[in-house]
């Protein structure tokens, strides 16, 4: 059996999103220009242009809002991957999913080198980034045993190649980051898959 879906994205969606994603920014800038103890819930909605109280419609505390953590995106992740079509193969799936993940994510360049900087100076913040990465990675994994049909109790395939998959992957976006986005993320995606066997040689 193939579990397939379709992705419709609403206004109200994006816009939720974009709000998030401002604060989150907000956050990091604060950070980046400054310490831990500028970072307030105040200066961050201030930045943001929005109420205090709206930053707590988007996060708890100060700490998530440095993460970034958004409660949709491991249910978005998933839902790339469930959305591929189904006459593709688990890493051409993954490799989509992925790209659409991050045609999502990587919409602001300065923001990403700015978080790069801060996790240098602060392990602990790096520590919940990869943390968030890593749910929505599982997500993914699990789905790419949900569109087959699989049961990854008896059958570690589809899971076992979707996280081989994604760690090549990963390892293109780290390189991409450090290369300030220099180049193209799908080019550098296909070679780093290539190098561990799962895709052809350009």
């Amino acid at each position: 059996m193939t579990t397939v879906i379709t992705l419709d994205e609403g206004l109200r969606a994006r816009k939720k999103r974009e709000t998030r994603h401002a604060l989150h920014r907000a956050a990091i800038e604060l950070l980046h220009e400054g310490d831990f103890c500028d970072v307030t819930i105040e200066a961050i909605a201030a930045r943001a242009g929005v109420s205090p109280r709206t930053f707590f419609n988007y996060f708890p505390a100060k700490e998530a809002a440095l993460s970034g953590t958004d409660p949709d995106m491991v249910a978005r992740a998933r839902e790339f991957m469930l959305a591929r079509p189904a006459t593709e193969d688990t890493v051409t799936a993954v490799r989509g999913a992925t790209l659409e993940r991050l045609r999502e994510l990587v919409v602001d360049a300065e923001l990403w080198q700015m978080r790069r900087a801060v996790s240098q100076r602060h392990p602990e913040f790096a520590a919940g980034l990869v943390g968030a990465n890593a749910l929505a990675e599982k997500a993914i994994a699990q789905a790419a045993c949900e569109r087959l049909g699989a049961d990854p109790l008896t059958d570690v395939t589809p899971m076992a190649t979707a996280y081989a998959a994604l760690g090549a992957i990963r390892a293109a976006l780290q390189q991409h980051v450090s290369a300030g986005f220099a180049g193209s993320i799908e080019e550098r995606i296909d070679a780093a898959l290539a190098a561990v066997g799962l895709w052809p040689r350009p």
